[in-house]
Parts: C-alpha cells; sequence; structure tokens
C-alpha cells in the first residue's frame, strides 16, 4: 500500500511565500490558501528567483521573473507535493517582490507580447518563402514526378 504523502496546512493566506520547488525552482508570490483536500496552493503572482552575475564585474544580483512568462492568468496552482521547503519571505524581499510585478505587468508583459508577434510574423514570412521555393522545385520536376496508386504517402 502507497503511503501518503504528508499535508502541508497553510496558515499563510494573504502572505508573502518563499518556495522551493522539487524542480529545483525558488520562488515567491502572495499565498491565497489552498485547496480543500490541501492538494494545491494557490500563488498569486509567482516569480522566479534567479542569481545573475555580471560577466565583467563578476557582481551577483538577484532578479525576479514572471513563473509562467507565457500564463494569462495570475493566480497558479501549485502542487503541494511538488514543494520540498516553504517559508515565509524576508521583509525586505516585500518591496522588491512588489515591484517587480508591477515591472512584470507593465513593462515586461508587452515585451513579450511584442516579441511574440513579431515571432509570429517571422514564422509566418518563412513558411510563405519556403512554401514558394518548394512550389518552384515542385513545378520543375511535376512532369517527372509519378506517383504510383498504391503508395501512402505521409
Amino acid at each position: 500500500m502507497m503511503k501518503k504523502p504528508p499535508q502541508i496546512k497553510l496558515r499563510t493566506k494573504n502572505q508573502l511565500l518563499y518556495l522551493k520547488l522539487s524542480n529545483g525552482d525558488d520562488i515567491v508570490g502572495d499565498c491565497l490558501g489552498e485547496d480543500e483536500g490541501h492538494t494545491m496552493v494557490f500563488i498569486k503572482y509567482p516569480m522566479l528567483i534567479a542569481e545573475v552575475v555580471n560577466p565583467l564585474t563578476q557582481t551577483l544580483y538577484l532578479m525576479l521573473s514572471k513563473y509562467m512568462v507565457f500564463g494569462k492568468d495570475a493566480v497558479i496552482p501549485i502542487k503541494t507535493d511538488q514543494i520540498i521547503m516553504m517559508s515565509f519571505a524576508m521583509d525586505e524581499m516585500k518591496s522588491f517582490y512588489n515591484n517587480s510585478v508591477v515591472y512584470h505587468r507593465e513593462i515586461g508583459e508587452k515585451t513579450i507580447i511584442r516579441e511574440l508577434n513579431k515571432g509570429n510574423e517571422q514564422i509566418v514570412s518563412y513558411i510563405n518563402d519556403e512554401r514558394e521555393d518548394f512550389e518552384e522545385v515542385l513545378d520543375t520536376f511535376s512532369d517527372d514526378l509519378v506517383v504510383p496508386s498504391n503508395t501512402n504517402i505521409h
């Protein structure tokens, strides 16, 4: 019989939490609570904590980035069995977190949308160019191309 994982009982609603996930990610976010079965924690605006080293100065910086970069929802459910450590965030982290959330909502998301749209335009252009080239090649060989009737083309 499989042993049931321990349940996390949160008394941390509306608290800024620092979570270490089983995949190695460190995230911080506003905890809105958990589901009745204690299987999910709901985190509003989860931010991934990253350490970045400036290669020129070897200076270490902390950075917060949106955890679900392409996600539309502000609240993300995280399975409690994926949380290996949890703590209240340091007081000094609160303003850094709040400023990072504002930055990503007002500037970061617009940049992401702009880059996605630009990337989509480039992909469509590439597909159209390739399609034209492919059609030219097919036209060149169309008279010589013979496909047996019993052949399946995938």
